[in-house]
């Protein structure tokens, strides 16, 4: 655990120093390469890892490698195809055959689920930025570890939601396209970016959603996300039916459940937030209080887990907004109740990363293991 604890510990320090100042006063260059900076602990971590650290490694990630070392990219692509997306083809391909390493290709993945978060945290807020990157570290960091395809599909989601909101529409078309051709479920984040062009009115810019407005698309997002729910279970056949390689979900069916502990400390998490975003401290904002929203619904997602463990990953892309409502929150909050939020928005994701990592052990990430074949 002290690895993980270090190397957070370096990326928030890192991304708070860049918010001060350095940041807002850079070039565009300047940026990226702080961006850089802040990536490099924990995707240097991501590339020291021994291989049975994050379960999907030995699942597709090395098997993937030593192919694309081993043929050219048509021939990759042809192999490949039907089970991976074109960007994670390309990526493999190129990162493989130019440095022939498999530590350096998990690094690569890491670099480019963790890259996205950084930049969109500082587009939102670049001075509290560092606090939606602690938080995302902690709740979901371990996750990509895992699941590298969608870690990558998740920060491009995230970065173009924050482009979205800053009425960046065609940065936001190309880099959700990006996202997909990462991993297919990037397409669940439709719904999300539907949800913030009516919530924040994008398509009339002076023009504010009136008190019963906000009431009637709140109620459908709630809604709609109890519905999935509760039919949760048919839509599993109906995604498993249209492609083959989610057949075997079906079979999985009744193999999952709700973890209480977890379950508690999430809505701990949800309901800080809320609450805050709520408070008469806070001052108001459509991009917050929408994405909030988004943060309550994907914990609504989470019940999706009732039927099949691994369908948190549809909640996935909806409450890892939270990586983009804390810099916003924090900023907006007067000074007597930040310091209490921000703590708070660290404490809790820290619990949360203690008891779903290192006591359940999700994602098989703890104890970390160095790659005893560097050395």
């Amino acid at each position: 655990m002290l690895p993980y604890i270090v190397a957070f510990a370096l990326t928030a320090l890192l991304a708070y120093a860049a918010g001060r100042k350095a940041y807002e006063d850079a070039s565009a260059l300047k940026r990226c390469l702080l961006a850089l900076c802040i990536c490099a602990p924990v995707v240097l971590l991501a590339a020291l890892r021994d291989y049975s650290i994050g379960t999907d490694v030995l699942v597709y990630g090395k098997s993937s490698f030593e192919l694309a070392c081993s043929c050219s990219f048509p021939m990759f692509h042809q192999l490949t195809a039907d089970d991976y997306g074109i960007g994670y083809i390309a990526l493999c391909w190129v990162v493989s055959n130019a440095f022939d390493s498999l530590p350096v290709f998990l690094g690569a993945v890491e670099l480019f689920a963790f890259l996205p978060v950084v930049l969109a945290c500082f587009k939102l807020n670049a001075k509290y930025a560092w606090v939606g990157i602690s938080a995302f570290l902690l709740l979901f960091y371990g996750g990509t570890l895992n699941y590298l395809r969608q870690g990558m599909a998740l920060g491009f989601v995230l970065l173009s939601v924050a482009c979205l909101l800053k009425r960046e529409r065609k940065s936001c078309l190309v880099l959700f396209v990006v996202a997909v051709c990462m991993h297919q479920t990037a397409i669940l984040a439709i719904p999300m970016y539907l949800l913030c062009l009516y919530y924040l009115s994008a398509f009339s810019a002076d023009r504010d959603l009136s008190k019963q407005g906000k009431i009637l698309v709140n109620g459908i997002a709630c809604i709609a996300s109890v519905a999935v729910v509760a039919f949760g279970r048919n839509l599993v056949v109906f995604f498993s039916s249209a492609k083959d390689s989610y057949a075997a979900q079906v079979s999985r069916l009744g193999t999952g459940g709700v973890n209480i502990a977890v379950t508690a400390i999430l809505l701990l998490f949800v309901l800080l937030l809320y609450m805050h975003a709520k408070s008469k401290s806070c001052r108001s904002s459509r991009v917050s209080e929408c994405l909030v929203l988004l943060v309550v619904i994907g914990f609504l997602l989470r019940f999706l887990t009732v039927w099949q463990a691994q369908l948190e990953r549809v909640a996935l892309f909806y409450l890892a907004c939270c990586a983009l409502a804390l810099p916003i929150l924090a900023a907006n909050l007067k000074d007597r109740d930040r310091a209490p939020f921000v703590f708070g928005s660290i404490a809790i994701p820290a619990v949360y990363f203690f008891v779903y990592y290192v006591y359940l052990g999700y994602s098989e990430i703890c104890p970390f293991v160095i790659n005893g074949l560097l050395f």
